[in-house]
């Protein structure tokens, strides 16, 4: 998104900030605590809000979204057709909107606009499934059930069989696991 600012701003000449939005301000991911969170429809609260969990989140063998998750706007082309359907969020993403309708599938018109994201499985968003951070100090692995979403620093597994999450949880976040991916793959960086 700061990116994406800088680049109308310099390019177009648009004053995002003048407008109200600024590198880091929140579009996509909001705060647990927005203050439009009350304005929502029930269907903007139920369909297109997810609790989004960042690495830090997610400890060994269980997750939980956190009481103080953030939330994660999710749009796409099969949960919303028109933007007048999601008035309050089309309210919040006005403000970059200029930075969205930059993104070359909007520009080719496959994607409106408010769309942010491209339809993923609800498999990997909702039931029993396996978290797996990438990136960390020691490998682990949380089964979760509750709805929510991660970012791409996070693996969502989904056994062909919802009834072995449970088990798959276990088996990737035990300690001969870890051994074993410790032992033969590549360090990058201090600790990881």
């Amino acid at each position: 998104t700061a990116r994406g600012i800088a680049a109308v701003q310099d390019e177009e000449g648009i004053d995002l900030r003048a407008r109200g939005l600024a590198p880091g301000d929140p579009v996509f991911v909001v705060p647990h605590g927005w203050e439009r969170l009350q304005e929502l429809t029930e269907r903007e609260r139920d369909q297109h809000l997810l609790p989004y969990l960042r690495p830090k989140a997610i400890r060994r063998l269980r997750a939980h979204p956190p009481s103080d998750a953030p939330w994660l706007i999710y749009t796409t082309r099969g949960n919303v057709q028109e933007a007048s359907e999601i008035p309050t969020l089309t309210a919040h993403l006005a403000l970059a909107r200029e930075v969205l309708e930059r993104r070359r599938e909007t520009r080719r018109g496959s994607r409106q606009w408010f769309h942010l994201h491209w339809p993923r499985r609800e498999a990997l968003l909702d039931g029993p499934r396996v978290l797996v951070p990438r990136m960390t100090v020691w490998p682990s692995a949380s089964l979760i059930v509750e709805r929510c979403a991660t970012g791409e620093s996070v693996f969502t597994l989904v056994p062909a069989d919802r009834r072995f999450s449970a088990l798959a949880s276990a088996l990737l976040g035990s300690l001969p696991f870890a051994l074993g991916i410790l032992l033969s793959t590549k360090s990058r960086g201090k600790g990881i």
